[in-house]
Protein backbone atom coordinates (compact mmCIF):
# COMPACT_ATOMS: atom_id res chain seq x y z
CA UNK A 1 0.00 0.00 0.00
CA UNK A 2 1.45 3.45 -1.16
CA UNK A 3 1.42 6.06 1.20
CA UNK A 4 -1.29 8.66 0.64
CA UNK A 5 -0.80 12.45 0.90
CA UNK A 6 -4.40 14.05 2.44
CA UNK A 7 -5.32 17.38 1.43
CA UNK A 8 -8.49 18.89 2.76
CA UNK A 9 -10.26 21.13 0.12
CA UNK A 10 -12.48 24.21 1.44
CA UNK A 11 -15.57 24.29 -1.82
CA UNK A 12 -17.52 26.98 -1.38
CA UNK A 13 -18.38 26.38 2.84
CA UNK A 14 -18.62 22.54 2.40
CA UNK A 15 -15.12 20.42 2.79
CA UNK A 16 -14.08 18.21 0.64
CA UNK A 17 -11.35 15.75 1.50
CA UNK A 18 -8.99 14.34 -1.75
CA UNK A 19 -6.05 11.88 -1.53
CA UNK A 20 -3.27 12.25 -3.88
CA UNK A 21 -0.97 9.06 -4.08
CA UNK A 22 2.80 9.87 -3.24
CA UNK A 23 5.19 8.07 -5.85
CA UNK A 24 8.63 7.48 -4.59
CA UNK A 25 11.07 9.08 -6.63
CA UNK A 26 12.69 5.74 -8.16
CA UNK A 27 9.62 4.57 -10.27
CA UNK A 28 9.30 8.00 -12.27
CA UNK A 29 12.92 9.63 -13.77
CA UNK A 30 14.04 13.06 -12.91
CA UNK A 31 11.77 15.61 -15.42
CA UNK A 32 15.01 16.89 -17.35
CA UNK A 33 16.18 13.39 -18.19
CA UNK A 34 12.62 12.29 -19.47
CA UNK A 35 12.95 15.50 -21.75
CA UNK A 36 16.14 14.50 -23.32
CA UNK A 37 17.97 17.34 -22.00
CA UNK A 38 21.78 16.44 -21.21
CA UNK A 39 23.43 18.76 -19.30
CA UNK A 40 27.10 17.09 -20.79
CA UNK A 41 26.18 16.91 -23.85
CA UNK A 42 25.12 20.39 -23.69
CA UNK A 43 28.62 21.45 -22.48
CA UNK A 44 30.21 19.27 -24.97
CA UNK A 45 28.59 21.07 -27.77
CA UNK A 46 29.39 24.17 -26.88
CA UNK A 47 33.04 23.38 -25.86
CA UNK A 48 33.37 22.60 -30.06
CA UNK A 49 32.17 26.11 -30.94
CA UNK A 50 34.24 28.17 -28.72
CA UNK A 51 37.06 25.92 -29.40
CA UNK A 52 36.89 24.98 -32.43
CA UNK A 53 39.79 22.51 -33.70
CA UNK A 54 40.23 19.99 -36.66
CA UNK A 55 40.99 17.05 -34.37
CA UNK A 56 38.24 14.40 -34.57
CA UNK A 57 34.83 15.35 -33.20
CA UNK A 58 32.23 13.01 -31.97
CA UNK A 59 30.00 12.16 -34.61
CA UNK A 60 27.47 11.79 -32.15
CA UNK A 61 27.84 14.82 -30.81
CA UNK A 62 27.05 16.74 -34.41
CA UNK A 63 24.32 13.99 -35.18
CA UNK A 64 22.07 14.05 -32.19
CA UNK A 65 19.76 17.51 -32.37
CA UNK A 66 18.84 19.21 -29.39
CA UNK A 67 17.58 22.08 -28.79
CA UNK A 68 17.78 22.46 -25.29
CA UNK A 69 21.05 24.74 -25.39
CA UNK A 70 20.57 26.81 -28.78
CA UNK A 71 16.85 27.68 -26.78
CA UNK A 72 18.95 29.34 -23.44
CA UNK A 73 21.36 30.96 -26.50
CA UNK A 74 18.59 32.50 -27.76
CA UNK A 75 17.56 33.83 -24.54
CA UNK A 76 20.39 34.69 -22.96
CA UNK A 77 20.72 36.61 -26.44
CA UNK A 78 16.85 38.27 -26.12
CA UNK A 79 18.05 39.15 -22.49
CA UNK A 80 20.99 40.72 -23.53
CA UNK A 81 19.17 42.67 -25.97
CA UNK A 82 16.62 43.70 -23.21
CA UNK A 83 19.40 45.04 -20.94
CA UNK A 84 21.14 46.96 -23.38
CA UNK A 85 17.36 48.58 -24.42
CA UNK A 86 17.36 47.46 -27.88
CA UNK A 87 14.25 45.80 -28.54
CA UNK A 88 14.76 44.54 -32.27
CA UNK A 89 13.37 40.67 -31.24
CA UNK A 90 11.30 40.27 -34.59
CA UNK A 91 14.19 41.07 -36.97
CA UNK A 92 16.51 39.33 -35.03
CA UNK A 93 14.79 36.32 -34.70
CA UNK A 94 13.51 36.40 -37.79
CA UNK A 95 16.41 36.12 -39.66
CA UNK A 96 17.34 33.24 -37.65
CA UNK A 97 14.53 31.77 -38.99
CA UNK A 98 14.94 32.50 -42.34
CA UNK A 99 19.16 31.27 -41.76
CA UNK A 100 17.74 27.65 -40.29
CA UNK A 101 15.52 27.14 -43.66
CA UNK A 102 17.67 28.49 -46.12
CA UNK A 103 20.50 25.99 -44.70
CA UNK A 104 17.75 23.46 -44.04
CA UNK A 105 17.30 23.72 -48.23
CA UNK A 106 20.62 24.21 -49.74
CA UNK A 107 21.86 21.06 -47.48
CA UNK A 108 18.85 18.84 -48.32
CA UNK A 109 20.01 20.19 -52.06
CA UNK A 110 23.29 19.24 -52.03
CA UNK A 111 22.84 15.87 -49.99
CA UNK A 112 23.22 12.69 -52.45
CA UNK A 113 21.08 10.44 -50.09
CA UNK A 114 17.33 10.26 -49.52
CA UNK A 115 17.15 10.96 -46.08
CA UNK A 116 19.12 14.00 -46.00
CA UNK A 117 19.64 16.72 -42.96
CA UNK A 118 16.59 17.15 -40.52
CA UNK A 119 15.61 20.64 -39.70
CA UNK A 120 16.35 19.84 -35.79
CA UNK A 121 19.41 19.36 -36.42
CA UNK A 122 20.04 22.72 -38.47
CA UNK A 123 18.41 24.58 -35.87
CA UNK A 124 20.57 22.91 -33.53
CA UNK A 125 23.89 23.71 -35.30
CA UNK A 126 22.96 27.05 -36.12
CA UNK A 127 21.55 27.93 -32.78
CA UNK A 128 24.97 26.79 -30.80
CA UNK A 129 26.67 28.83 -33.65
CA UNK A 130 24.84 31.57 -32.06
CA UNK A 131 26.83 31.56 -28.72
CA UNK A 132 29.92 33.91 -29.61
CA UNK A 133 27.03 36.37 -30.73
CA UNK A 134 25.53 36.29 -27.15
CA UNK A 135 29.15 36.66 -25.90
CA UNK A 136 29.51 39.67 -27.40
CA UNK A 137 26.11 41.45 -26.59
CA UNK A 138 26.88 40.12 -22.78
CA UNK A 139 30.09 41.89 -23.50
CA UNK A 140 28.58 45.00 -24.80
CA UNK A 141 26.65 45.49 -21.56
Amino acid sequence: DRARADRHINLGGRAAHVRYPRRSPPEEPPLLEELGVDFADIWSKTKIVLRPSLREVDERLVEESDLAGPVVFVFLLGGALVLRGKLHFGSIYGFGLTSCVATYALLNLMAESEGGVTFAAVASFLGYCLLPVVLLAVAAL
